[in-house]
């Protein structure tokens, strides 16, 4: 169980991986933005399966309730607020991480 919590994470991982680069990009074909809504709809599908198997597998939350609470009300946002949202995200973490150094 814990394996497959590994992979699935990392399968997150590879998503906002792949979410950043197409939020990069200046412009968009029509065809790049059916693949960033398909990368927005595959992250918040791995973000509720790992919700699940944190259930099963009973394990002690790292997140703060704050963090579930987003993730599931964004469930019907409109992409550009989940794509504003993952840049916040982003830009938190990084200025987390560079003031804990």
């Amino acid at each position: 169980d814990i394996m497959i919590a590994k992979q699935l994470t990392k399968n997150l991982e590879i998503c906002a991986n792949k979410i950043q680069e197409k939020l990069k990009q200046e412009h968009l074909s029509p065809e790049e933005e059916k693949l960033l809504l398909s990368y927005l709809a595959e992250t918040r599908l791995i973000i509720e399966e790992l919700l699940r198997w944190s259930e099963k597998l009973e394990l002690e939350e790292e997140k703060e309730p704050v963090v579930e609470k987003i993730i599931h009300c964004m469930r019907d946002f409109p992409p550009e607020l989940i794509e504003k949202f993952l840049e916040r995200w982003e830009e938190y973490d990084k200025r987390q991480s560079q003031e804990s150094k």
